[in-house]
């Protein structure tokens, strides 16, 4: 059977176990209805989505990217897309050619994608929504945004992308490069991390070199690193923020990349989010904030960490520094910080600075994180108004679990409702109960949000973006919630939260649970 037969066939199941699920779950708990402005009409136009996860069929690690036409009215008519999975192969170019969407009065949704994949969605503004799959076949967390007009590929981008190599270990990159008025990239520099293996095979500060090559669907990256020669199609937002998958076979790997900033942000608080696994294999997600002088020093901190294994933790930072090597690139290395040892040690990062913060990877061999760091801007939450919410994250069992919420956050408390894909077990408007949210006195932006179906410590970026991780102990996770805006008018909140990175930690998939640490 053919690769394109092969995800055919997946999708068909896909959509066969989706509309079991619709009709066989559990009655949905009683909430309240939705309030908001929200509409079929809020999609209109040529969006970029994108999602990744796990398929629960057979435990591998899948990505989709690509984009769909909505016409307005709750139709799509158009795009095309290209889908990755580490068992049943790649399929590129697949031309949309139907399947439908609803939207409700707060932004939530639903919609059959291409193959008729489930998807289910929050809106923050008619040009970007948080998105996770949404049937029994498998479950994944992504994206949404309407493209620009202007989608040419030229000037310096960052990028950190994640996924699998060819063994099924987690591998992750992050990196920089320039692309000329030909396609050429003139300058460009790379890391990896695969699966702990860092420096004793040479996989940090490598010089990168390739060209974009223009397409029907969009543009083609082509890389030449480590690993050899990797193709990725593109989808671009716009020219300052680019979509990849990886569709060589080489590794199996998906991301963004952003506009480069050649230097990191002025004196000042930054927060952070990241995930993967650490020193001893166990996965984990830390977050927190950092100050910086801007030069070279972080001065304080504080580090929160949720980790499957050892649970629940907070440390301070101690002084910390990071200094730049080259092409954009930066090493940041944090002391005092938890890494899934017994006691505190001292880590190393490689960090990226772009339009979408500082691009992590951890660098040190002793564990494999990943996720980005943000000059801060506001430490307050905007009240009372609604959020868009994404998580992405891995149970005790290896399980991945994503899930989207709209809530309202006003006095103290937080209202409204989720929809939860564990694994393939789908919990649709599942009510946050009598939720409540605390941010710390004296302000750091750092905050608390306890729910019936989540618990969260969250940061404060700026206005419209918040990130966080998971305080419950099972699962661990990480994402964003994000300020909604339903009249569509504003252009500059909906360009800041497309600038977040949705950074996705790589579970430990059934299919990968025989290999070990090397």
């Amino acid at each position: 059977m053919s690769v394109g037969n092969r995800i055919a066939l997946l999708f068909a199941l896909a959509a066969l176990t989706f509309l079991i699920a619709c009709g066989s779950s559990s009655s949905p708990k009683v909430v309240p209805p939705p309030s908001g402005g929200f509409t079929n009409s809020s999609l209109s136009g040529t969006y970029v989505f994108s999602a990744a996860g796990t398929d629960v069929a057979n435990g591998a690690f899948f990505a989709i990217t690509g984009t769909i036409v909505a016409n307005g009215s709750g139709g799509l008519t158009g795009g095309s897309f290209d889908f990755v999975d580490t068992v049943l192969g790649i399929s590129t170019g697949n031309p949309v050619s139907g399947g439908s969407y609803n939207v409700t009065a707060d932004g939530r949704g639903t919609a059959v994608l291409p193959g008729n994949l489930g998807v289910d969605f929050v809106l923050t503004s008619s040009a970007h929504g948080l998105i996770i799959r949404f049937d029994n076949g498998g479950t994944a967390s992504g994206t949404l945004d309407l493209q620009g007009t202007n989608t040419a590929i030229t000037g310096s981008y960052a990028f950190s992308l994640f996924g699998v190599d060819n063994f099924v270990n987690p591998l992750n990159s992050v990196g920089a490069f320039t692309v000329d008025g030909t396609g050429a990239i003139t300058t460009g520099v790379q890391d990896f991390n695969d699966h702990y293996t860092i420096s004793e095979t040479g996989l940090t500060n490598l010089p990168l070199t390739g060209s974009v090559v223009a397409g029907a669907n969009g543009a083609t990256l082509t890389t030449t690193s480590v690993f050899g020669s990797l193709t990725f199609d593109v989808f671009p937002i716009d020219s300052s923020h680019l979509k990849f998958i990886e569709t060589d076979g080489v590794n199996f790997l998906a991301g963004d990349a952003f506009t480069q900033q050649t230097t990191m942000p002025a004196a000042g608080q930054l927060v952070f989010t990241m995930a993967g696994f650490d020193v001893s294999g166990s996965f984990f997600a830390s977050g927190g904030y950092l100050t910086s002088d801007g030069t070279s020093q972080i001065t304080t901190g504080l580090q929160d960490i949720n980790d499957i294994s050892l649970g629940l933790g907070q440390t301070t930072v101690a002084t910390s520094s990071f200094a730049a090597t080259g092409g954009g690139r930066f090493t940041l290395t944090l002391n005092g910080i938890f890494n899934g040892s017994s006691s505190t040690g001292t880590y190393t990062f490689a960090a990226y600075p772009s339009a979408s913060g500082i691009q992590l990877l951890e660098i040190d061999g002793s564990g494999i994180t990943s996720g980005a760091a943000y000059a801060q801007s506001s430490t307050s939450l905007s009240t009372p108004d609604g959020y868009a919410l994404n998580l992405t994250g891995a149970d005790s069992a290896g399980n991945e679990v994503d899930e989207v919420a709209e809530f309202t956050a006003q006095n103290g408390t937080v209202t409204g409702i989720a929809d939860i894909n564990d694994g393939g077990s789908l919990f649709s408007r599942q009510s946050l109960g009598s939720g409540t949210y605390a941010l710390d006195t004296p302000a750091t932006g750092r905050g608390v949000i306890s729910t019936t179906q989540f618990g969260l410590f969250f940061y404060v970026v700026d206005n419209s973006n918040v990130i966080f991780i998971e305080s419950d102990s099972n699962p661990v996770g990480l994402g964003t919630f994000q300020l909604q805006n339903s009249s569509g008018a504003a252009a500059s909140a909906a360009t800041a939260q497309r600038a977040i990175s949705m950074f996705h930690p790589v579970p430990r998939t059934r299919a990968a649970l025989h290999q070990k640490i090397r």
